[in-house]
């Protein structure tokens, strides 16, 4: 006769219990002091002009001009990062050390008219380039202020100011445990920093820097509008912007989270007091004379986003290992505005749709 003892059936049973109930996985950031990590991040944009009008005083320039014209741009970025994790806290580092390796983008502008072509092409670099920032968590501004980790640097003190520390892809994750199938909403922000990767690198191109004016208030100037209307931006990426936990999988002999994306958005934002704005500080910039006037009838910016990607984390790691994302996306503007300048007087009314497509690719190691 068989016996049983229970004392070793219920824990026993509670095993197979478990295993086929879907214990949740462990997918937070939780890298070790002193890891060194090398991020690569590639972006490419392409948007070509889908439909445009022109009216000036109520006459279609655009007819005037042969037609629409055919116009299209690609813009490519590259950034590569080395960083030392110097010091960890709970959810994020204490002190990281970034080494800027390579920073560059290059943009291609075509444009055909009338028959006839033009194409320019424009290559940016930044003074960061070989530099080093240590970023130090500030308890009581409860944000990172960077620094220049070498003693002595030359680099311009500026070039610090608009520098972003999170490149971990901390904001795709809730940096909990997670079951297979379970999503959450991403942020809007996470999504706008993939076009930014680590803040305003400071990017220049060689045509601003043999200017006679003095191109870094312009750039000031951009920086803190995007930080004020910084709420009013987010309205662009209104809609679905889901990330969901596929679970762990085997990938090139490493076990490693997989979370999936579906980004369908379409979202607007009235412009009109941003561009107001900026005439008022160019004007201040450039001393505009007192003769000129400009008054904005109506400025609206829609914006669609349609893809998906996938996030690869490293749950040993405790870091991401990659994230790829590709969307399709439309733009559209509607522009009225009254201009009075030396005595005259012009209404000019104008729209314009772009069509194109966007990939980000990160990666560590």
């Amino acid at each position: 006769m068989i016996k049983f003892d229970l004392k070793l059936l219920v824990p026993a049973t509670a095993g197979v219990l478990l295993s086929f109930s879907g214990a949740a996985d462990r997918v937070a950031f939780a890298p070790e002091k002193g890891l060194t990590l090398k991020r690569t991040v590639e972006n490419r944009m392409t948007m070509d002009l889908e439909d445009m009008t022109l009216d000036l005083d109520g006459q279609d320039m655009t007819a005037m001009m042969g037609g629409l014209p055919e116009m299209s741009f690609t813009t490519t970025m590259n950034v590569v990062v080395s960083d030392e994790y110097v010091e960890v806290a709970e959810g994020r580092p204490a002190k990281l050390k970034r080494t800027f390796d390579t920073i560059g983008s290059n943009t291609v502008v075509d444009v055909s008219m009338a028959g006839e072509g033009e194409s320019n092409e424009t290559p940016t670099t930044s003074d960061l380039e070989g530099g080093t920032v240590l970023f130090t968590w500030d308890e009581e501004k409860g944000d990172f202020v960077a620094s220049w980790a070498t003693e002595g640097e030359t680099r311009d003190a500026e070039l610090l100011e608009g520098l972003v520390e999170d490149m971990d892809l901390r904001a795709f994750i809730p940096g909990r445990d997670l079951e297979p199938g379970e999503s959450w909403d991403i942020d809007a922000m996470a999504l706008g920093a993939l076009l930014f990767p680590g803040g305003d690198l400071g990017m220049k191109g060689e045509e601003a820097e043999d200017m006679e004016m003095d191109m870094s208030q312009f750039e000031d100037m951009f920086t803190e509008m995007l930080t004020q209307y910084e709420d009013a931006l987010t309205g662009l990426l209104d809609g679905e912007r889901k990330a969901t936990y596929e679970g762990m999988r085997e990938i090139d002999g490493r076990t490693l989270a997989v979370i999936s994306f579906k980004i369908d958005t379409d979202g607007s934002m009235d412009m009109s007091s941003m561009i107001a704005d900026a005439i008022d500080k160019i004007g201040e910039i450039t001393e505009m004379p007192p003769e000129f006037d400009l008054q904005i009838g109506a400025a609206n910016l829609t914006m669609a986003f349609d893809g998906t990607g996938q996030l690869l984390w490293n749950p040993r790691r405790g870091t991401f290992e990659s994230l790829t994302i590709e969307v399709d996306m439309t733009m559209g503007m509607e522009l009225s505005m009254d201009i009075d300048a030396m005595g005259e007087a012009h209404s000019v009314d104008m729209t314009m749709e772009m069509a194109g497509d966007m990939a980000s690719n990160y990666a560590a190691e």
